[in-house]
């Protein structure tokens, strides 16, 4: 599943794939992502990356930092 989103005049609109919070798990992810929950939707830019901690937290990482 996937959804339109727009990140601004460098991106434009981008078909954006949908996952779950569990998705981030197992491994980091790279955005364009939404991550949606039952209570909430966590926008992933692209350039970005998240992946849960310790604590299940989701931890953004944003551009080229680690």
């Amino acid at each position: 599943m996937a959804r339109r989103a727009f990140f601004g005049a460098a991106h434009g609109w981008i078909d954006v794939p949908i996952g779950a919070r569990d998705d981030l798990r197992a491994r980091e992810v790279e955005g364009p992502l939404l991550i949606e929950e039952y209570d909430s939707t966590l926008v992933l830019p692209p350039g970005c990356r998240a992946t849960l901690d310790a604590w299940d937290n989701v931890v953004v990482t944003v551009g080229g930092g680690r």
